[in-house]
């Protein structure tokens, strides 16, 4: 029988609940949950927040068609939404993906987390920005800035543009953590607000070429 995505989806955001769940009665000691840009642990949490992290993915599953049920382009969204969902699994895909970083860190501390997370949310962006370009207007998902909210043809300009830049952004993430070099991660970091800053810029251009 096949299983549909969104179903097999659902089944994993249960399943790494169910695990964190019971990874809780087996651990004694505080559970990391941030690391620095050199990939080093520097924050660690009760080991309860377990059932936070657990959560989260079932959480987005629900919380993202919710928002587009309230949307106020909601009407004119039903045409994309196939796109709108995939963008949901894809959150979910990354929390549970983020989720199972953090278990391998307990087991095992020596683990180089920074690449992991590095090239998880690479390969996030990447599939992202391929798909942001068919995203249909929202208030919610993809690159929203005040002029792409207000016109149809900006916002799928800028969702071009977008898509291009969390691909390339996606792309650098990877190679900076495959690389694991804390100069590289800073290079990636500018890089990456550089480009966001540039698709602001290009949406307010669109619009006011577009309305001048």
């Amino acid at each position: 029988m096949k299983v549909k995505m969104p179903r097999l989806i659902l089944m994993l955001a249960l399943l790494i609940l169910l695990f964190d769940s019971g990874l809780y009665f087996f651990i004694s000691t505080d559970i990391p949950v941030h690391w620095n840009y050199a990939g080093k642990i520097d924050q660690y949490a009760p080991k309860w927040v377990l059932f936070g992290l657990g959560m989260l993915p079932l959480i987005f599953y629900y919380l993202i068609p919710f928002l587009q049920k309230i949307d106020p382009h909601a009407q004119k969204m039903k045409s994309g939404m196939k796109t709108y969902l995939l963008m949901r699994d894809l959150v979910v895909l990354l929390l549970i993906a983020m989720n199972l970083v953090t278990i391998v860190v307990i087991i095992n501390q020596k683990i180089p987390a920074g690449v992991l997370i590095q090239v998880v949310i690479g390969l996030f962006m990447l599939g992202l920005g391929n798909y942001m370009p068919r995203l249909p207007r929202n208030y919610f998902v993809g690159f929203r800035t005040p002029w792409a909210l207000s016109d149809e043809h900006t916002w799928y300009r800028t969702q071009r543009i977008g898509g291009m830049a969390f691909v390339a952004s996606g792309f650098l993430l990877i190679a900076a953590g495959l690389f694991n070099q804390g100069w590289l991660n800073v290079i990636c970091l500018l890089g990456m607000l550089g480009m966001v800053f540039g698709c602001c810029v290009y949406s307010w251009y669109i619009f006011a070429s577009h309305h001048s």
